[in-house]
């Protein structure tokens, strides 16, 4: 297999690997910060979009569960999942 640089890319006879390097490595986390405050308000706008009569503590369960259902998954078990939405609602409700 031959090897080439190109730019900032390492290209192979069979594919174009990016070349990453430390901006890369530290944009990638801001990225992914920046993704997980979009899915925060992503659930907390489906919440409040729920009749006022569907957004009582005893609700939050079932809608966790139903943001599960549709493969909004927040955390990789089920019981993880329902304690990160409360956490998103109840810290929105807090600051907001």
């Amino acid at each position: 297999m031959e090897y080439f640089v190109a730019a900032s890319v390492v290209v192979t006879q069979d594919s174009v690997v990016p070349n990453v390097g430390l901006k890369e490595i530290l944009m990638t986390k801001k990225t992914r910060a920046e993704l997980a405050r979009h899915q925060n308000d992503a659930v907390y706008t489906q919440w409040i979009g729920r009749p006022l009569e569907r957004r009582h503590t005893s609700d939050t369960e079932d809608f966790a569960d139903d943001l599960w259902s549709q493969g909004i998954r927040m955390g990789s078990s089920q019981e993880l999942h329902r304690q990160m939405v409360m956490n998103v609602i109840r810290s929105y409700v807090v600051t907001g």
